[in-house]
């Protein structure tokens, strides 16, 4: 078996498992809901604060591994072939590492960041991180527009621009 293929297999297995655990949580969520148990214990699993805070917490420790990654993935191909849109990119994942820390910061400590001013804050990341991977994208599509107009003509075309000549 391929190298490939254990790969595939083992993250068809990790997703399914993500999804089993979430089918679970929530059977076990609607079956504590609907249990009724002891009148001074919690009638669910998942809370809305629980919910609120996964919610929070999950996708910023995403993006704090993801950015590591590709800062990681963009400097190395920008020591094999240095591009502007590199530089772009390793940016952009600098700007997330900062927006995911002052996004924590903001959620964590209510004193040092007023409570009114956070979807100020994270509307400035979510559009921060937009602008830099636009910059890089729409570098990457002129970059892709000026090598397809220098590139030579394909062979049928040369042919029967010849053929068109001679007729």
């Amino acid at each position: 078996m391929s190298g490939r293929r254990r790969r595939r297999d083992r993250s068809r297995r990790l997703a399914w498992a993500g999804w089993g655990l979430l089918v679970v949580l929530l059977v076990a969520n609607l079956a504590t809901a609907l249990g009724g148990g002891a009148a001074d214990a919690p009638q669910r699993l998942l809370t809305t604060e629980i919910v609120q805070a996964a919610g929070f917490w999950v996708p910023l420790v995403f993006a704090v591994g993801m950015s590591l990654a590709g800062y990681f993935w963009a400097s190395r191909a920008y020591s094999l072939h240095p591009r502007s849109s590199l530089l772009w990119a390793r940016r952009g994942y600098v700007f997330t590492l900062a927006a995911a820390a002052a996004l924590a910061l903001a959620c964590i400590d209510a004193e040092l960041f007023p409570r009114a001013w956070f979807a100020v804050l994270a509307a400035t990341a979510v559009g921060g991180q937009s602008l830099f991977f636009g910059v890089l994208a729409f570098r990457e599509h002129r970059r892709a527009e000026s090598i397809e107009g220098h590139r030579p003509p394909a062979e049928g075309a040369e042919r029967s621009a010849a053929r068109d000549a001679a007729r």
